[in-house]
């Protein structure tokens, strides 16, 4: 019987050395992870208005993300270190308008006991938009040394929304760390995919998140992008190709590269107006805007001087 006990508890520590694989998608949360972090209002705090997140505003220290006292199937498998927030401010959100995890850039991810051979694929971009100065807009996803990077930009900073992949070199506990805050998309482990992940140098991308989009311009062939019921222009003329690679949507200008991870609902495309249609009138009394663009909670407009006024309210 204790021959039988101590095969059984060998069998079990063997098991335990490797963790299962793991595929979350933090563009949505289920509806039952929802109802636990609205009835935890210790842990985590609900931002309404022109943003729909929720905020862990408690320390984690190696633990599950929870609410409620129940792990997340949200970040099911995963630990985090995170540090306290305010009471209405967190260093981890759940981005429920713009379908994304955002994380601080103290905010450490560990995946327990991963094994060797495994294949690490992490989707994510900084969270650095206009207002941040842009020799300052790359930030990096890092790994431990325990995972050779073979595709991506793994331990480099990047501006864009890049699909990062490695390699486990050793069964043991992958950490994942940032140079500064981090929208994050997907994390899964898994067996290798032939089709990614073939070179054995990381790969410093040139792509970036809508820095090549245009204004609406009734006057030109249009591609209209819906990211995040945000519809982005690109002039037909000068687009090269458009590349849909699973959750990810690539619009080409040439070498220059918008890509789109996991916020892409439609992609249309418009026919420059004839005729009258096409006229832009200034109505009397009303403001005429020329150009608009938004980045995130910021807006950039250029308009024609109203006759009179030195004043506006936007």
């Amino acid at each position: 019987m204790k021959k039988l006990i101590s095969f059984m508890s060998a069998i079990l520590a063997t098991l335990t050395i490797s963790a299962q694989n793991i595929d979350l998608n933090f563009t949505s949360a289920s509806s039952s992870d929802l109802e636990l972090v609205a009835a935890d209002a210790t842990n985590w705090y609900h931002e309404t208005g022109s943003n729909n997140r929720w905020h862990h505003i408690t320390a984690l220290n190696n633990e599950a993300l929870t609410a409620d006292g129940t792990e997340l199937d949200y970040a099911r498998g995963l630990l985090f270190n995170v540090s306290k927030g305010s009471e209405t401010s967190g260093n981890l959100r759940i981005d429920i308008k713009n379908k994304r995890m955002w994380v601080a850039g103290s905010v450490k991810i560990i995946i327990p006991n991963v094994e060797e051979g495994k294949q690490v694929f992490i989707s994510a971009k900084t969270s650095a938009g206009s207002s941040t100065p842009e020799d300052e807009r790359a930030r990096s996803v890092n790994v431990s040394s325990n995972v050779t990077p073979t595709s991506g930009s793994f331990n480099v900073a990047s501006d864009a929304a890049v699909d990062n992949y490695g390699i486990v070199n050793a069964t043991g506990d992958v950490t994942i760390s940032f140079s500064g805050a981090m929208y994050i998309y997907y994390i899964t482990i898994g067996d290798p995919d032939d089709e990614e992940g073939s070179s054995d140098t990381p790969v410093t991308p040139t792509i970036t998140d809508n820095a090549y989009s245009v204004s609406s311009n009734m006057l030109a062939n249009q591609v209209l992008i819906n990211a995040n019921n945000d519809v982005k222009y690109y002039n037909s003329a000068d687009v090269t190709s458009i590349d849909i690679d699973g959750s990810q949507v690539k619009v080409a200008q040439g070498s220059n590269v918008d890509a789109y991870s996991g916020t892409v609902s439609e992609i249309s495309f418009r026919k420059a107006a004839e005729g009258d249609k096409a006229t832009f009138v200034n109505e009397d009394g009303k403001v005429n805007i020329i150009e608009s663009k938004g980045w995130f909670e910021s807006a950039y407009v250029k308009f024609d001087k109203f006759n009179g006024a030195d004043k506006y309210n936007v």
